[in-house]
Formats: C-alpha cells, structure tokens, sequence
C-alpha cells in the first residue's frame, strides 16, 4: 500500500506539471495583456483604407428624425492618433465630369461602431469641381 501511494504521488507530481503547462499555453492573449475576462472588448485600432461612416443628422419638422451617412475612406492616421477621413464623389452631369470631395479629421475615440458623428469632426472640406473648375 505505501509503494502504491509513493506510485500515486510520483504520477500526480509528473501529471501537475504537464497540466500546468498545458493550462498556460491556453491562456487567451488579452489574459495575458493583463485584461481580465469581464472587461469589455478594446475597440478595434483604425487603420487606413479602413471604412467610416459619417453621419448627419436631418430633421423633418414634425415628422421623425432622418439620419443620413456617407461613406468615407481612412485617407491617413497621423503620429498622434488624429484620423484623416475622405469620401470622394464622382459622377458625368450634362457630358462634364463632375466631382465632390469631402475631407475631415476625427480623434479615435469618437469613431465608435465605424460611425463618427459630423458634430464631432474637425476641419471639414467640401470642395466640387465641375468640368475642371472649382
């Protein structure tokens, strides 16, 4: 009997470490960045030619308010996190090319769910060409 419980110890001793090595390597990578399980997901980073939508808000007197989106492409994230928004429009109207583009910039944490708000951007251009001239 204390040959099998020396037996006994000895496998529990060799199996602990493999268990414990095993059960380390499954830790999940945002465990091991020090987040615990119940915090909430880190927003994902924006990168360029990432997707944004900018979204206007319209309102219809007394009729319900309209939200209207445009779509518009990471054109640069600068050193200090500053996102640079473009949406371009093109289009032929009466056989002349005709162009709209709308440049912003936004801070990273307002863009939330790929959606910024257009109160929350920060030098907005509007510029159209029709036909070569501004």
């Amino acid at each position: 009997m204390k040959h099998l419980a020396s037996l006994l110890i000895a496998f529990l001793g060799m199996a602990g470490g493999a268990w414990g090595q095993s059960l380390l390597e499954a830790v999940p990578q945002e465990a091991q960045s020090g987040a615990g399980p119940y915090d909430p997901p880190r927003p994902r980073a924006i990168r360029k030619h990432d997707h944004v939508e900018i979204v206007f808000k319209t309102f219809g007197g007394a009729a319900p308010e309209y939200l209207v989106a445009v779509t518009a492409e990471v054109a640069d994230v600068r050193p200090n996190g500053v996102v640079v928004l473009q949406a371009i429009r093109k289009c032929k109207i009466n056989g002349e090319d005709d162009s709209v583009v709308l440049t912003a910039e936004a801070a990273p944490q307002s863009i939330v769910g790929g959606k910024v708000r257009l109160d929350q951007l920060a030098n907005l251009h509007l510029v159209r060409e029709v036909g070569g001239r501004r």
